[in-house]
């Protein structure tokens, strides 16, 4: 197998593995942050907080990953 390719484009390779790391990163404390506030959200006994989270939580629960993205 020929890695010339490879190894003449390594930059780029490095630079889209550094930006997969960093969107991942990124990703997961944007969600865990979300997350943690809807369930605060939904534990609240305010009807004014509660049924909002709900309704969020109710929505995605309901669709397709596919469609979410």
């Amino acid at each position: 197998m020929n890695f010339n390719f490879i190894i003449s484009h390594l930059q780029f390779f490095l630079v889209g593995s550094v930006m997969t790391i960093e969107l991942t990163v990124l990703s997961l404390l944007f969600g865990s942050v979300l997350g943690v506030l809807l369930a605060l959200c939904k534990l609240s006994k305010n009807k004014l907080i509660n049924l909002p989270a709900g309704f969020y939580i109710w929505i995605f629960r309901g669709t397709p990953l596919i469609l979410q993205l």
